[in-house]
């Protein structure tokens, strides 16, 4: 038997950090051929089925299925304006589809997920609600960004009879191109680059001039977006935003915390590595984050020069020696018996 999903480990948070408690996938499987331990993934390709639903949960599109990325069917059907989605003609398992892609997808055109192989289908119990779920949090994702967009669920059992012509979403552009082009040398600037699945997502509400919503939305109904709050506990140690796969967290050149909700994909691992837990996940959402042009600065240190190392670092209460340098020394001198 063929593999049908594979995991690519340098995306994948929990391989990030020991600390790391995403299991998205595990939680997604239909058929519980995943397990977790600790920092491993362990996938049991034989069982595997295909359904792509492990792809669609995974915050970092982590996952591909039949060596295919669930962005990749997206980009297709968008493209082609093809409006009636279904699981036997033109997609992998509709519970594979998240919200952030079915929001995506309807910002474009309006669709209908044909359900109508769901009651004959053996992971329906897992799956059906998932659906529902998916379609609930970009139904809420579009009401917030004021655009009136549909997502239907039909009982058709549509044949394999889609046009195989593939149009250009508009006549003078390309989504994937674009999307590309703007994460690695546009208006991202960033080191590390967001999911295809977020680039895609910016790149649409950019193409179609939407500037987002100052509408709050609950955080609770949404599954890959989120803000982000620093209390005063925090010392800077530095591991949250050395961890952060998308760069949506990061440290300013004059010294703050800055986050970029934009780039955030909601998989925790800010929240699991801070060990102070200073790191907090805002109740509320505004959408007008993802399009602001300046990442938030959450909390500002007054910068110094350690005296041992001659690095700058955030000096929290008038230090003049680094945490690094402060840690060292403190295991020179268990090391020594001191």
């Amino acid at each position: 038997m063929s593999v049908k999903i594979s995991l690519d480990s340098s995306l994948c948070v929990r391989y990030a950090s020991k600390f790391s408690g995403c299991d998205s996938c595990q939680k997604a499987c239909p058929i519980e051929v995943i397990d977790i331990n600790e920092s491993r993934v362990d996938i049991d390709v034989f069982s595997c089925i295909g359904c792509g639903v492990c792809a669609g949960a995974c915050p970092t599109e982590a996952i591909r299925v039949s060596e295919t990325e669930i962005y990749e069917k997206v980009f297709e059907l968008i493209s082609s304006k093809e409006s009636v989605i279904g699981c036997r003609y033109n997609f992998f398992c509709l519970a594979a589809i998240n919200g952030e892609y079915l929001a995506t997808m309807a910002l474009v055109n309006d669709i209908v997920l044909d359900v109508g192989f769901c009651k004959e289908c053996e992971i329906k119990e897992e799956c059906y609600d998932r659906i529902l779920n998916n379609v609930s949090e970009a139904d809420y994702i579009l009401q917030a960004l004021g655009v009136n967009a549909k997502i239907e669920l039909k009982d058709l059992k549509k044949v394999s009879d889609i046009s195989k012509e593939r149009r250009e979403l508009f006549s003078s552009f390309a989504f994937g191109k674009y999307a590309d082009k703007e994460a690695q040398n546009g208006s991202f600037k960033r080191e590390k680059i967001p999911p295809k699945r977020r680039r895609l997502f910016l790149a649409v509400l950019k193409q179609l001039g939407i500037e987002g919503s100052s509408k709050l939305l609950e955080s609770k109904y949404l599954g890959f977006f989120s803000d982000k709050s620093i209390d005063d506990s925090c010392d800077n140690c530095s591991v949250c935003y050395r961890v952060c796969p998308t760069d949506a967290l990061s440290f300013g050149s004059t010294g703050e915390i800055l986050f970029d909700a934009a780039f955030c994909v909601r998989c925790a691992l800010c929240h699991d590595v801070c060990e102070k837990e200073s790191v907090k996940m805002e109740e509320f959402f505004d959408f007008e984050s993802v399009t602001a042009k300046e990442p938030k600065v959450l909390k500002r240190f007054k910068m110094a020069i350690c005296d041992e190392c001659s690095n700058p670092f955030a000096s929290i209460s008038g230090e003049r020696v680094c945490r690094r340098c402060r840690i060292e020394e403190e295991e020179a001198k268990t090391l020594w018996g001191l």
